[in-house]
């Protein structure tokens, strides 16, 4: 029998949860709330629950990156137009960076863009899509948020996502066209890090933030961390369905997420004879770490292993990371489908979903092969004009994917999409309301309508 399983991904907790292998919780949470609260974020629990019911507790974590944009601020304050609000997609920001594009060239060059990714795409999220794993495990739809789909939302600041043709959508196209203009242009983007740059794209933490002031740049927040699903299913402990006492595995769980003592136990093992506490001095301060003594083998995963931010630091150059964890998690936002679960009620119309999936990774790499931002806006353009029937959409997106593109069914079979299939997963991609029929196969947004309403998220 087992009474505490770790539990590191959302398609594990969910076949768990659905082969009745976990213990609901929602009773020990009650009994604990009070402690909880105070250590695990609220949110965190609210986005483990499967149809009412809490199988695991989330560990306490660090959560995401930021992405800045650092400005030169000598460069900019040169530059007349104004800046105001701007975002990199933005017209106005785009005739800054032409300025410098077509100002600072030669020995003089200076390049609009840095970013760190080596193949020189410039990755920022500006879209939520409407895209599922299905085959995570059995009967679970997994959300890929950030792999493109067709249908989605370029959502700004908003709870209540909406569901477009995103080649329709004027400003997700605008953006996207911009992007492909940036990359596409010859010396507009470098990814050499010694290179001067107009703008610098880079992930970090919040302590970057003012070591990248210190070095002189203007830094903008473009994403803040994110409390997604991959975050919260990334780290959990639940209570095996027959384990001895639940009551008592529940109070470890408790504690290992609220009693530094017991969590430090179960992470080092015994002090002075698995771990040393060393003391290092950081801005005046002492802080102290724990470092593993010659000849121990007891060695855990600190991330495995309950709230990180009540855990000794395992290296002297680490020890104000908790400091910069809690602040970097109370500027943190949540996805808009943070927990979304579809109600066990409905069926997702899944046939249909995989068939989207597999054209729309067709048409992402089309419109990866896109270099200038003419060719993007002569596909908004015709997706206007086509929007206007079903089948004029199919022979568009036909057009961009090519004959030969196929999917694989739930039964496993490899599929060739054919023209009809693909009007037909435009159809149902497109339902915002639940079909009436049980046995009716729903579509995602028309599920999403419906968790939305359940748990009573405010629009």
């Amino acid at each position: 029998m087992v009474d505490i399983l770790f539990v590191g991904n959302q398609a594990k907790y969910t076949q768990y949860a659905n082969n009745e292998w976990l213990a609901d919780m929602q009773g020990h949470l009650a009994d604990s709330a009070i402690k909880l609260n105070s250590y695990v974020s609220s949110e965190y629990l609210t986005a483990a629950a499967i149809n009412g019911f809490v199988y695991a507790i989330p560990n306490n974590h660090g959560v995401g990156e930021y992405i800045y944009m650092l400005a030169d601020k000598e460069l900019m304050e040169s530059y007349t137009g104004s800046l105001s609000d701007a975002t990199l997609y933005d017209s106005s920001f785009k005739e800054y960076l032409d300025y410098v594009y077509e100002t600072y060239t030669g020995s003089n060059k200076i390049y609009p863009i840095y970013t760190e990714n080596q193949d020189g795409k410039i990755e920022i999220d500006y879209a939520h899509y409407w895209n599922f794993d299905l085959d995570a495990a059995p009967g679970v739809a997994v959300q890929n948020p950030d792999r493109f789909s067709i249908f989605g939302d370029a959502y700004v600041d908003t709870k209540k996502l909406e569901n477009t043709n995103l080649l329709t959508d004027a400003n997700y196209m605008k953006a996207l066209a911009n992007k492909v203009y940036y990359e596409g242009t010859d010396g507009y983007v470098t990814t050499d890090a010694t290179a001067k740059a107009a703008i610098k794209v880079v992930k970090g933490s919040w302590e970057e933030k003012a070591q990248y002031e210190a070095q002189g740049y203007e830094v903008m927040v473009v994403q803040y961390p994110q409390l997604t699903d991959a975050e919260i299913y990334s780290s959990m402990f639940g209570i095996g369905a027959y384990s001895v006492s639940e009551t008592r595995a529940a109070e470890i769980l408790t504690y290992l997420n609220t009693d530094a003592e017991v969590r430090n136990l179960l992470q080092y093992g015994i002090e002075d004879v698995n771990y040393t506490l060393e003391t290092v001095t950081v801005n005046e301060k002492d802080y102290v770490y724990a470092k593993a003594t010659k000849d121990n083998v007891y060695l855990m995963d600190l991330e495995k292993t309950g709230n990180t931010l009540i855990a000794y630091p395992n290296d002297p150059d680490d020890v104000l990371r908790h400091e910069y964890d809690k602040k970097q998690n109370y500027e943190m936002v949540s996805a808009p489908t943070l927990g979304l679960n579809f109600s066990a009620v409905f069926k997702l119309d899944e046939d249909n979903v995989r068939v989207m999936n597999a054209v729309s990774a067709k048409l992402k790499a089309a419109i990866d092969n896109m270099t200038t931002s003419a060719e993007v806006n002569t596909l908004y353009l015709r997706a206007l004009a086509a929007s206007e029937s079903d089948w004029s959409m199919v022979y568009l997106i036909r057009e961009h994917i090519g004959e030969g593109v196929t999917y694989i069914n739930a039964a496993g079979e490899t599929v060739e999409v054919t023209n009809t299939m693909i009007r037909k997963a435009i159809i149902s991609m497109r339902r915002d309301a639940l079909e009436e029929n049980l046995d009716a196969l729903q579509s995602p947004y028309a599920l999403y309508l419906d968790w939305f309403a359940r748990e009573g998220v405010a629009g």
